[in-house]
């Protein structure tokens, strides 16, 4: 053992022996003609002297430290930072992240914002200078992450090391080393010699239009059909002098050009910032849209978005957040639920679950005091707490649900319905010292313990359904004190008896709350043998499939098929469907933790198969997922689209590119527009069928498919009217396609398909697609 520990030091000894070239010091060019920017985009020679960062040597560096070469005058300006990261898909590299800083901005990159190894990426900065100056640019990189660090430190093991130096005892013992990386300015050749680096060209500033829009927003992310709203810009002169800045509202739905909303003209001081505000309508619109602010002057033009959509049922546009357990006391400062519901709103959520919340999951959901424990958890909440939270939700036009149980009883309040109504009861399990406990629980003289204390309902139609009327009033009454838009219930298990429990529930409540909508914990293959997607699912209900999790589906054509089908099922009875989302998947350990890449494609497959993400945020470290998915709502989630009967008989790829789509035969859909208005949807996502999560820890990505030729076999007197590809990399956009017609085909090009596009072709004809 002592022989291992000194062959082990002397291993590391040999890792910290390196040369130090240090941060590299340098002008920033100012660039201000079109030809000297083009010149700096242009691929670099293999004499040009570039930056190195050797990542063999350290945990973490600066690769790049200077000014800019001559002071700024107050403005705008983007900062163009050339960076190139080689190798790609390694270990020893995928758990880098590089941070640009100029002047008092910054942003973050990771190893999938690099496309290719050694290709430069253009990192990108904007920023702006109140007062003359020159402005500090600092491009540092790191490892920070304690995975990402050992799976590092074992991809550069050396290769003298000993067998009786492990891995994990060498990524134990290295963990704060203190190495000093070989930095400094070469040739771009020399650098390449590195097996690996990260390599920057000069960076170079270019200045942008003074006037700049720096926020825009609409005063709901999601608006009900005919429902008013207002969109809200404010713009900034950054510049010396004054500017006369024309702005200009535009609205731009589904894949519609932007039409004008709203025009005005002001005289805008240097420094001084304006704010102003357009109404409009929604009459006749639906699905995802924005709302664009330009800002026009001599100069040139800026402009910024907000997404926002019309739905009429909070589950058709629905990403749905958690409300975290023992958090019901903390909101009873109003001013705390609307930073938390602005929060969710900020990461792209469009509603919110509120579980494991009520005195009964079953029947009490109207508290009778301001301070109460949830039955099911004994988790803290008040009534205050709740209300603020929903009325928060509901001015962001975000819908608020909460959650239950159809089975029975939970808690203090349901031992006591069981007391008063012995006969809706069959069994129960708990200790009856809960009920000893409860009062002191209550008076905050002992904590609450977080057990399970249930009954179960007596399944015949004489006791039962009175219960279930009791049920539904509760549901009414707390819809009535609170404000919900819908309920989900969870342990949800078909059978006879719970058919008609629901059927039941729906009608007593829908009698009073036409617009409330029913979630349901679900396996809607199961529940579709059972005859009861119908009754759950009817009039627009969600079937949240917590069982379709990331690690329960770890093989990505798996998870897609699954999702598609449930789909399908949901669709068909008029439903959504809502998979939980959760990356990092539980537990998180180094076999089962996602990676950025996992993140990306999870979101885009959830998607692309019409899910509805649950508690977590899509990803949006590349791309813009979340957002995406509100923007073009219409392509994902209108659960009115169908499959397509025979796919290989409407698109054909040229082999074998066809066969690096994942699963694109059950993501393709097809949408009746009215009249001879029809619409074809493909969904392209690039990546091998055996792809897993969680055994991908060096995000190796697959090869670009470029230039990717398409054909589709349309009806015979179909006429395409318009295509388009969408993608939300790096922000949601959607760019025309071009459709040729050739031998009674049409034949598209998909450009650049990296990880995953949306192709939608708009046609008329008076025949449906096979």
């Amino acid at each position: 053992m002592r022989r291992g520990i000194l062959v082990l030091n002397l291993v590391l000894s040999a890792l910290a022996a390196v040369a130090f070239g240090g941060a590299v010091d340098g002008a920033v060019p100012v660039v201000r003609r079109p030809d000297e920017a083009a010149r700096l985009a242009a691929p670099p020679a293999a004499d040009e002297a570039v930056f190195l960062s050797d990542l063999m040597k350290a945990e973490k560096g600066v690769l790049f430290e200077g000014a800019s070469a001559e002071p700024l005058p107050p403005g705008r300006y983007r900062l163009h930072a050339p960076l190139a990261l080689a190798p790609l898909g390694d270990l020893a590299v995928s758990g880098i992240a590089v941070r640009v800083t100029v002047a008092e901005s910054g942003r973050d990159f990771n190893c999938l914002h690099f496309v290719e190894a050694d290709r430069f990426t253009d990192a990108v900065v904007d920023f702006a200078v109140a007062r003359a100056d020159t402005v500090p640019v600092r491009i540092e990189w790191s490892f920070q992450d304690p995975k990402s660090r050992q799976a590092r430190l074992k991809a550069i093991r050396p290769p003298d090391a000993p067998p009786e130096v492990g891995d994990d005892l060498l990524a134990e013992a290295s963990a704060d080393l203190e190495l000093e990386a070989d930095e400094g300015k070469t040739t771009l050749a020399a650098a390449r010699l590195r097996p690996v680096r990260l390599v920057g060209r000069l960076p170079w500033v270019e200045p942008l239009p003074p006037v700049e829009v720096v926020a825009v927003s609409t005063d709901r992310i999601v608006y009900r059909p005919g429902q008013a709203g207002a969109a809200t810009a404010t713009v900034r002169n950054a510049g010396a002098e004054p500017a006369r800045v024309t702005l200009r509202f535009e609205l731009a739905f589904g894949l519609e050009p932007a039409v004008p909303l709203a025009t005005t003209t002001v005289e805008l001081a240097a420094g001084a910032r304006h704010t102003w505000e357009a109404g409009f309508t929604t009459d006749g619109r639906y699905w995802g849209a924005e709302a664009r602010a330009v800002a026009e002057t001599a100069d040139g033009t800026d402009s910024a978005t907000a997404v926002f959509a019309v739905a009429a049922n909070p589950w058709e546009v629905a990403a749905i957040a958690a409300q975290a357990p023992d958090l019901g006391l903390g909101y009873k400062d109003a001013a705390v639920a609307a930073r938390r519901v602005a929060e969710w709103r900020e990461q792209g959520f469009t509603s919110f679950e509120c579980f494991f919340w009520a005195p009964c999951d079953f029947g009490d959901f109207t508290p009778d005091t301001e301070d109460f424990f949830s039955g099911q958890t004994q988790y803290s909440h008040s009534v205050s707490g709740t209300r603020n939270l929903v009325a928060a939700a509901h001015a962001h036009g975000m819908a608020a649900t909460f959650y239950s149980n159809l089975w029975g009883t939970d808690g203090a309040a349901g031992f006591e319905l069981m007391r008063r109504h012995p006969e809706w009861i069959a069994s129960a399990w708990f200790n009856t010292e809960i009920l000893d406990l409860w009062p002191a629980m209550t008076a905050g003289n002992i904590p609450a313990p977080h057990q399970w204390y249930s009954t179960v309902l007596v399944n015949d139609e004489v006791h039962s359904m009175a219960a279930i009327r009791h049920h539904a009033a509760e549901i009414v009454a707390s819809q009535r004190s609170f404000g919900w838009d819908a309920i989900r219930y969870d342990s949800y298990n078909s059978s006879e008896w719970t058919r008609r429990a629901t059927e039941r529930t729906r009608e007593l409540v829908g009698r009073e709350l036409p617009a409330f909508q029913f979630g349901y914990n679900t396996f809607p293959k199961g529940d579709a043998n059972l005859d009861a997607l119908g009754v759950m699912l009817g009039g627009g209900g969600m079937a949240m499939v917590e069982y379709i999790r990331m690690e329960s589906f770890p093989i990505l054509a798996n998870y897609a098929r699954e999702l598609s089908e449930c789909r399908d099922l949901a669709w068909a009875h008029g439903g959504h469907l809502g998979p939980l989302y959760h990356p990092p998947a539980i537990p998180d350990t180094p076999a089962t933790t996602a990676t950025a890449l996992d993140a990306v494609y999870a979101s885009s497959i959830i998607l692309a198969a019409g899910g509805h993400p649950y508690y977590s945020p899509l990803e949006s470290a590349i791309g813009r997922h979340p957002l995406h998915a509100l923007r073009y709502s219409e392509f994902f989630w209108n659960n009115r689209m169908r499959p397509l009967a025979d796919p290989a008989a409407v698109v054909q790829f040229a082999d074998p590119l066809g066969e690096r789509l994942l699963r694109w035969p059950m993501l393709a859909r097809k949408a009746h527009l009215g009249g001879d208005r029809r619409r074809l949807i493909l969904h392209l996502i690039n990546l091998a069928p055996d792809y897993a999560f969680f055994r991908n820890q060096a995000c190796l990505t697959p090869p670009v498919i470029r230039e990717l030729p398409v054909t589709l076999a349309l009806p015979p007197d179909a006429k395409v009217t318009a295509a388009w590809t969408l993608c939300p990399i790096p922000e949601p956009h959607h760019l025309p396609l071009e459709a040729r017609a050739a031998d009674g085909r049409i034949g598209l090009t998909i450009r650049d398909l990296r990880f995953w596009q949306t192709v939608v072709v708009d046609y008329t004809s008076k025949d449906d697609l096979r």
